[in-house]
């Protein structure tokens, strides 16, 4: 009968330790930003994790309108908007766009879904973006909130690599199994 070597329980749990700090410290956000109007501009590389609430609309057509600048060249980023069901249904017509400083659309998607994503990149010469809520008809004294974040790319890389290592040690693993 072969044995299956196993590391010391410690051991496994340093391990674990070690990779939930690299993926949670990879994803860490700063404190955020609330606004009940739009306004700015924010640094979105400052802001991390940006969150803005749309409060109380009168009725009828509307927009909120949010200006971010980027002191980094590229930097993806995304916008989500995170509405109730109730919510969703108040507002007609409901889009996310992100636009350029003159106003004219780069991304835009309606928001159909309770979370709806979009992404831009913040590049020469759009550094400077808005990220624009646009409707036809709400009942009143109804809102809902969004986030926007930059999307961390040197901490999708150590998400990526931890899960590699993951998967490596999962076929190690099953290995030792088969041959034991």
């Amino acid at each position: 009968m072969k044995h299956r070597y196993e590391a010391p329980k410690a051991a496994r749990v340093a391990g674990l330790a070690v990779a939930a700090i690299l993926a949670l410290g990879a994803q860490k956000a700063g404190a955020a930003t609330v606004v009940n109007e739009g306004g700015g501009p924010y640094d979105i590389t400052t802001d991390t994790l940006f969150t803005g609430l749309v409060e109380d609309p009168d009725g009828g057509a509307g927009s909120y309108i949010v200006d971010f600048t980027s002191s980094r060249d590229p930097l993806p980023a995304t916008a989500a908007a995170s509405l109730t069901e109730g919510v969703l249904d108040t507002f007609d017509d409901l889009t996310m766009e992100w636009q350029d400083g003159s106003g004219t659309a780069l991304a835009s998607t309606p928001v159909f879904d309770p979370v709806t994503r979009l992404e831009t990149t913040f590049a020469s010469p759009n550094l400077a973006q808005s990220l624009a809520f646009t409707w036809t008809g709400s009942a009143t004294d109804q809102g809902f909130d969004f986030e926007v974040s930059p999307v961390p790319l040197p901490a999708g890389i150590w998400l990526m690599l931890g899960a590699l290592g993951g998967l490596l040690g999962l076929r190690h693993r099953r290995r030792a199994a088969a041959d034991a």
